[in-house]
């Protein structure tokens, strides 16, 4: 008698998550309303988050462009006085991994300062990648934080801070450093959908800050990126 061997193709979902790939900060002393820097993407399609500052005293706009990008501010100029500065945040998806010039203008000359903090991740949502943004946080005294509240579980929390700082918060990794104590900072969730997440860096006592948080959405909003399959054997019977 000959007997059946039933087998099954059984697929899991793996899940993809985002992912910290590259980070670049700089500044530029000179004075003026416009200051350039270079960046070259790690892979396109990948998410790029910009934080620029601008120790102005007064600021209404700010823009930033680069041949071939397509840009889109996030929030600001945001700040109080050239104590605090001023600053603005600006997304966008890497076309190419090509050496890009990028110009950053603001309405009003930036004193001695100007600040170019960069982070990029991959595994970030396709069609917009910024989930959540928080109130812009500007002060006076030490305590730079920002919160923001995710809407899709698994999401990556990025904060940057102008400020004076010396570590990244709890649970959070250093990204972008500009050389001049300004920071970025970033933390992967497991879960976290509607729970409000706040970063908090460590400055100097009694700095003045500006800060912004953003939650950055997994590709597709979280579902699975891939799937494994296994071969299993169920049984044998007669035939």
């Amino acid at each position: 008698m000959r007997r059946l061997l039933l087998l099954a193709l059984i697929c899991l979902p793996s899940f993809g998550a985002v992912a910290h790939v590259k980070a670049q900060g700089t500044t530029a002393s000179t004075t003026g309303n416009s200051k350039t820097f270079s960046y070259t993407a790690a892979a396109a399609g990948d998410g790029v988050i910009f934080l620029m500052g601008c120790a102005g005293v007064s600021e209404a706009t700010t823009t930033l462009t680069a041949t071939g990008w397509t840009i889109t501010k996030v929030a600001g100029p945001f700040g109080a006085s050239a104590t605090t500065g001023f600053t603005t945040s600006f997304m966008a998806y890497a076309p190419n991994t090509s050496a890009t010039t990028f110009t950053v203008t603001w309405n009003n000359g930036c004193g001695s300062f100007f600040s170019f903090l960069i982070d990029e991740f991959s595994g970030v949502d396709a069609t917009n990648f910024v989930d959540a943004i928080s109130s812009s946080s500007t002060g006076t005294s030490g305590g730079c934080t920002a919160t923001v509240t995710p809407v899709t579980s698994n999401d990556m929390i990025w904060s940057g801070c102008l400020d004076s700082i010396t570590a990244a918060g709890s649970g959070y990794t250093k990204g972008a450093d500009d050389s001049a104590q300004d920071w970025t900072e970033f933390k992967l969730l497991s879960g976290g959908a509607g729970v409000a997440q706040t970063a908090v860096f460590v400055p100097s006592s009694g700095t003045s800050f500006n800060a912004q948080a953003i939650a950055i959405k997994p590709a597709g909003g979280g579902p699975p990126a891939s799937s494994t399959c296994t071969l299993t054997l169920l049984g044998a019977g007669p035939c």
